[in-house]
């Protein structure tokens, strides 16, 4: 981890600003405490771009660190972030449980979730969930609480669904 909090290869092109107790480490290291000292855990996917890195957690929530000049870490500031500081505004996320039932339709099936008003939704779907979602099946649908209905082409096979939002 760099002096800004970022990891990688260890290049040290902001040098001066962080604080003396992080150096620049030559390989990519765990990231163990986020930024008010709590443990840091739970991440199910990282990315990272120039001087910043982005976490997502398994609840949903974005967390980032790194340089913060312009604000583009996502906590009202524009101080540098040395260890994963949540974004604020996002609100929280959760997984949304997928029915697929019967359908009036002839060979078709229908989607069924509950929501609130104001969200949009992707059904993505596959075969073969270790080739991940591979297709999409509609996009850009608008929620209609409380109960969503989408009906989709029945299958012959096994077919795996999910919702993106």
């Amino acid at each position: 981890m760099n002096d800004v909090g970022e990891l990688g290869q260890g290049t040290n092109d902001n040098a001066g600003i962080g604080p003396a107790d992080l150096i620049s480490h030559p390989f990519p290291m765990q990231v163990t405490q986020d930024k008010f000292g709590n443990a840091f855990s739970n991440v199910v996917k990282v990315s990272n771009r120039d001087y910043h890195n982005m976490a997502l957690k398994a609840d949903g929530s974005l967390w980032m660190w790194g340089a913060n000049d312009q604000g583009q870490c996502g906590d009202g500031t524009t101080n540098d972030i040395y260890r994963p500081s949540p974004v604020i505004g996002l609100g929280p996320r959760v997984a949304l449980p997928l029915s697929i039932k019967g359908s009036p339709q002839p060979a078709s099936v229908d989607l069924c979730w509950s929501s609130a008003t104001g969200e949009y939704f992707t059904i993505e779907s596959t075969t073969n969930l270790l080739n991940g979602f591979t297709s999409v099946e509609q996009s850009d649908i608008l929620a209609t609480p409380p109960q969503n209905v989408v009906t989709v082409p029945a299958t012959n096979g096994n077919r795996y669904y999910r919702l993106r939002f």
